[in-house]
């Protein structure tokens, strides 16, 4: 049985320095952006200037936000063994760039209320350029300052030139995936509708007064003079979607090495073990909706539901992956 130490783990730390800056980030972008979309639910202000700017933007919104979401996911799978076998000298951050970071998500995060509040749309439409270049702008700004003192200029220009073909790669297959994703969401919507009707039904057992009405592409849920529709495109089929694309390019960067049996086994197992887990989120969600009504909208809306489901298909691939490599005498 392993055994962890503290001068194991900075050991570990220290040997996949890279790995550990990449999740750091990475934990640290979304911690925020959910913070974020906690207080600006886009599905509730549809009459504020911010969420015209971030649904019908000049440069981006949420699929710009989800190609670099599911880039840097991509990025650290298809390159995993090249990072962690790096030889990387650790250079210290500047903390003036954490600082700098930390003020202007500060600014950025209220800028963000400002918008939400204006309804104005005469004031919209004269400023729609302005708003859009400055709230974007803002964003990239707090995201390089954290950037920039996770990794120096000089650490930046060296991986980049290790990684160029993979950083490549990793952003033409992140704007491919939305794109499929896009084409393939109406046929996994039946499959996530099922996930939220078990969820909502799971919990009449509790609340014996929730009303559950199947109407057009949502279903509506009635209790205690209050309602909320729950519409497909809220439903998670894109994370079914990104689960079997994510197992799919894990199976194809790992083929050599895999029992393909056993690899089939898993990817069936993992897509139940993934519906179930994801029936588990609806029932959370519709649950917090029942005891805190804004917080249960908006955690629909929240990136949370990425970020839980990349934490299932790791969760999947631990547990399984000395299973999955085939045995020696196959070798």
């Amino acid at each position: 049985m392993k055994t962890f130490t503290i001068p194991k783990i900075k050991e570990k730390i220290v040997k996949n320095l890279v790995l550990v800056k990449i999740v750091l980030f990475l934990i640290i972008f979304s911690f925020e952006a959910f913070l974020l979309k906690l207080l600006i639910d886009t599905g509730q202000s549809k009459d504020s200037v911010f969420n015209y700017i971030y649904v019908h933007p000049l440069i981006g919104g949420p699929d710009l936000e989800m190609i670099l979401f599911y880039f840097v996911i991509i990025f650290v799978t298809i390159s995993f063994t090249k990072i962690i076998n790096l030889k990387y000298k650790d250079t210290r951050g500047n903390y003036l760039f954490l600082l700098g970071h930390v003020i202007f998500y500060s600014l950025f995060f209220f800028y963000t209320l400002y918008l939400d509040r204006i309804t104005d749309k005469s004031l919209m439409e004269r400023n729609l350029i302005f708003f859009n270049m400055s709230w974007y702008g803002s964003a990239f700004i707090f995201v390089m300052m954290l950037l920039l003192f996770l990794f120096t200029f000089r650490d930046l220009k060296g991986l980049f030139l290790i990684f160029h073909k993979k950083i490549i790669i990793s952003g033409i297959l992140a704007v491919i995936y939305l794109k499929v994703s896009d084409f393939l969401e109406p046929y996994f919507n039946y499959v996530a509708m099922l996930s939220v009707r078990i969820a909502l039904y799971s919990l009449k057992f509790f609340y014996n007064t929730l009303r559950i009405i199947p109407w057009k592409e949502a279903v509506i849920v009635h209790f205690s003079g209050k309602s909320v529709q729950i519409w497909r495109a809220c439903s998670g089929a894109l994370g079914f979607i990104f689960f079997i694309f994510f197992f799919l390019l894990y199976y194809s960067i790992n083929l050599k090495r895999l029992n393909k049996m056993r690899a089939m086994f898993v990817f069936v197992l993992g897509f139940f073990i993934f519906f179930f887990m994801d029936i588990f989120r609806n029932f959370v969600f519709v649950f917090t909706w029942i005891v805190k009504t804004n917080l249960g909208i908006q955690l629909f809306h929240s990136n949370l539901r990425p970020i839980y489901y990349m934490l299932i298909i790791l969760l999947v691939i631990f547990l399984f992956k000395d299973w999955l490599i085939k045995d020696k005498k196959h070798h």
